[in-house]
């Protein structure tokens, strides 16, 4: 699952040097991490991809939340966690009245980004905090040149709890 259109990927980079905000849903954070825009970024995909993408891509820093936003990238799995990062740029732009009354008006209930994505949650058994299982993506997506604990706390931006 990757874009090897020259030309896309020239846009996007174009595009990034601008300093647009540029986003990606499901899958599509594939092309973005081979134009090289999502290098040194936290970002997310849909949870059967995020694996794959922290081996092909390991400049980026992968999360198995809804959705993340870092400075000027956006990613979200894909589906209904769409309407959750929407919602959440309607809160950050317009305030949390408006968001809700927009939530109210599409019958839902905005979730955070830090939520994990339900895939993710199903290869455990108990409640795992999302720093965890990201953790834990890290370390299976680097089983052939492990990460150590300071390179995974960094990574992520935690504590390497010493």
């Amino acid at each position: 699952m990757d874009c090897d259109d020259p030309q896309v990927l020239r846009w996007l980079r174009q595009a990034g040097h601008f300093g647009l905000e540029i986003g990606a849903f499901g899958a599509g954070s594939y092309p973005l991490a081979r134009a090289g825009l999502l290098d040194d970024y936290a970002c997310t995909t849909h949870w059967e991809y995020l694996a794959a993408l922290q081996e092909e891509y390991p400049r980026l820093i992968l999360s198995s939340q809804l959705y993340v936003v870092d400075k000027d990238r956006f990613s979200c799995a894909g589906g209904s966690d769409v309407q959750d990062l929407l919602l959440h740029f309607v809160g950050e732009a317009h305030g949390q009245t408006l968001a809700r009354a927009v939530s109210d008006k599409l019958v839902c209930t905005a979730r955070p980004s830090g939520d994990t994505q339900r895939g993710a949650q199903r290869r455990q058994s108990v409640y795992m905090p999302a720093c965890l299982q990201d953790a834990i993506l890290l370390m299976e997506s680097n089983i052939e040149e492990p990460l150590s604990l300071q390179e995974i706390s960094d990574l992520l931006g935690i504590s390497a709890g010493r």
